[in-house]
């Protein structure tokens, strides 16, 4: 037994010798072929291996490989090229600009996939492993910088970061946002979850969205989403934990303090009308408390009484301060966030058949105290041939947010809107925190005097976040079911049942005894929009010519729910947060909507020797909000492209140079 370990043991040493004996260093530029600059970050790898290097700044590289090893260059935006290595110790290469982008097929709208060069408008499109690299919750913070010419209008992070997207620009007094297709289900972008996308495109001129309507004046987010694995059972699990803190706020000047004159007050007991608490304060500093600006005295570290100096609860009670600037205190109120993604999938896929389902988490702290959002989202999506002509499938996704005390923000708002224009450069954020009194009072920095704690203007920041709160609950699914029937090769025929039903809740509070009359407010919003849809699609090559073609009919019914009620008066009961409780009677709306469009539209598309594209599509739409006699109207659109490179002569443009 010894006597074969070792002689195993030597052989592979022996093989190990030799091997390195034949492997030799290898170096060399990568250049690029259309400006003959060098390619830094080019992957140099072994073929069939994991040995590899990049290129420097200056397009050069250098690895130890075997004399019949061939080396694989690949680069963004580059044809890869493989190169055998030979003897050779020095080997350049240039690289190609790709050129089969022209020839990608992307999915346009309703679900149309074409060849990229063939479109004549402008269509961009995105992979879904590219959406969820930095797994972000929000879908069009997912889309910055990865579509040319679309506005991503960052959200803030107090509010969850949700974006918006502009494509076209802002063409309507409604602002510009453009409609999500998921699956052909016209629905919410928060309602999709990143980790099911396999593809998205982006529609942008009016000849791309015409087929979608009116709806679609702004755009398109056209998405695809995931189906089961080619062949066999796929599993996959992913988790990221990321973190968040406040960036960027306004400059905040820090050579003033609170108050209206450079001049200090002092302090006079008045035994009729001030606190016995503050008998022995005479002559004490202090400014305006009850003005909201920085106008005050400067910030050179006289010694003062802050607001909380008055207030026998405080620790702080009766101890001067140096006048000085808190440079932080907007900062330091806001935490940091966390958010935890965890995704689960599970698909299978056989000849007749595929399946995909996945579960998504999110769960969110704000950046602004006691804010929070849960996210829960439920895919399926699979397919069935029936016979070999009959094909059936669905897709149903669940999208679940629940989100608490989520920040109002703007001008005259009691965190972010009074920070930037309403707040002392001088007030110390961790004096705030004890927000509430043990007799049940709240604390403000903006107190009306020294002999007058309540707030004035202001609450305090931590009772907006702790005490005047509001939460949101939504549940939306949505979905479809196809039968598709293929009559031959060329030509089929779909109808398609699909649905978006949304309910959410709201409500909201200002709590009694803060400086606003306490109230209660309730919403519920139900939105349910069903869409029938069946289509005949042609497709067929005549020697030189090719022709696509479909022809639909759609219903479309969408009905609206709405119920809202608030307090007046205030609350009969303080603390008590129903309307009931309301001291005048409630208010009350109602609203409830019922419109049905019916369409039919349909394209042709024709191809010429793949250099010459022409695509005419056309709509008619009979829509139920519209004068009986005056309810129908078209639009459409007409667009071309021609391929100026498929004119050129084929030519392979690989080069060495030795």
């Amino acid at each position: 037994m010894k006597k074969g370990l070792l002689l195993i043991l030597c052989n592979f040493l022996l093989a190990a010798t030799q091997l390195f004996a034949q492997s030799h260093a290898v170096n060399g530029v990568v250049t690029a072929q259309d400006d003959g600059l060098p390619l830094p970050g080019v992957s140099v790898k072994v073929k069939g291996t994991n040995i590899g290097a990049q290129t420097g700044a200056d397009g050069k590289y250098s690895l130890n490989v075997a004399n019949n090893a061939t080396l694989v260059f690949s680069f963004i935006g580059y044809s890869a090229q493989e190169v055998p290595v030979g003897n050779k110790n020095n080997l350049n290469v240039v690289l190609v600009p790709a050129s089969h982008g022209l020839n990608e097929v992307i999915v346009t709208a309703l679900g149309i996939s074409r060849q990229q060069k063939s479109l004549g408008y402008a269509a961009q499109a995105v992979k879904g492993d590219d959406l969820s690299v930095t797994k972000q919750s929000d879908l069009n913070t997912a889309l910055a910088g990865k579509i040319a010419g679309v506005q991503v209008l960052g959200g803030s992070g107090a509010k969850f970061g949700t974006s918006t997207i502009r494509i076209r620009g802002v063409n309507s007094l409604s602002g510009g946002n453009p409609i999500y297709v998921v699956n052909g289900v016209v629905t919410d972008p928060n309602a999709v979850n990143n980790d099911d996308i396999e593809s998205l495109t982006v529609l942008k001129g009016p000849a791309a969205t015409a087929l979608y309507g009116q709806r679609a004046s702004e755009g398109a987010v056209v998405i695809s989403l995931k189906k089961g694995a080619d062949r066999g059972v796929g599993v996959s699990f992913n988790q990221s934990t990321t973190f968040e803190k406040v960036y960027q706020l306004p400059e905040y000047q820090n050579e003033y303090g609170g108050g209206t004159s450079l001049n200090w007050k002092t302090y006079t007991y008045d035994p009729g009308n001030s606190p016995a608490s503050n008998a022995n304060f005479n002559g004490v500093k202090y400014y305006d408390y009850g003005v909201d600006e920085s106008w005050g005295p400067k910030l050179d570290g006289t010694l003062y009484a802050p607001w909380y100096f008055w207030d026998p609860t405080n620790p702080g009670y009766g101890k001067l301060k140096p006048f000085v600037a808190q440079p932080n205190n907007v900062r330091d109120f806001y935490r940091t966030g966390v958010t935890a993604n965890t995704n689960a999938a599970f698909s299978k896929a056989s000849d007749n058949y595929n399946f995909r389902v996945s579960y998504t988490n999110i769960e969110r702290t704000g950046i602004t105290p006691n804010s929070d959002q849960k996210r829960n989202n439920v895919g399926l999506n699979g397919e069935l041939k029936l016979t070999k002509r009959l094909t059936v499938s669905a897709n149903i996704n669940f999208s679940q947010i629940n989100s608490n005390n989520v920040p109002q923000e703007g001008y005259g708002t009691q965190t972010a809107g009074s920070f930037s224009q309403w707040f002392h450069r001088d007030t110390e954020i961790g004096q705030l925190k004890n927000y509430k009194r043990a007799d049940g009072t709240y604390t403000s920095w903006n107190i009306i005097s020294p002999d007058d704690l309540s707030p004035h203007y202001w609450d305090n920041p931590y009772t907006e976040a702790y005490v005047n709160t509001s939460k949101s609950n939504s549940n939306r699914i949505y979905g479809n079911l196809t039968a598709s029937y293929q009559f031959t090769k060329d030509l089929s025929l779909s109808v398609i049942a699909r649905e978006d039903l949304l309910n959410r809740d709201d409500n909201s509070r200002v709590g009694s005894g803060t400086i606003n009359v306490d109230s209660y407010s309730q919403s519920q919003y139900t939105y349910k929009e069903n869409n029938y849809v069946a289509n005949l699609n042609y497709s067929h090559v005549f020697h030189d010519l090719s022709v696509k073609a479909g022809l639909y009919a759609e219903s479309r019914q969408d009905r609206y729910l709405y119920t809202s009620g608030n307090t007046n008066g205030g609350l009969a009961i303080p603390g008590l947060y129903t309307l009931g409780n309301s001291i005048d009677a409630p208010t009350a709306l109602s609203y409830n909507a019922l419109t049905r469009v019916n369409s039919y539209y349909g394209y042709t598309s024709f191809g010429y020797k793949d250099f010459l594209y022409l695509d005419f599509n056309a709509r008619n739409d009979n829509s139920s909000t519209l004068p009986v006699n005056n309810n129908s109207y078209w639009y459409g659109g007409l667009s071309g492209s021609f391929v100026f490179s498929e004119l050129l002569p084929k030519t392979t443009f690989l080069r060495l140079v030795n």
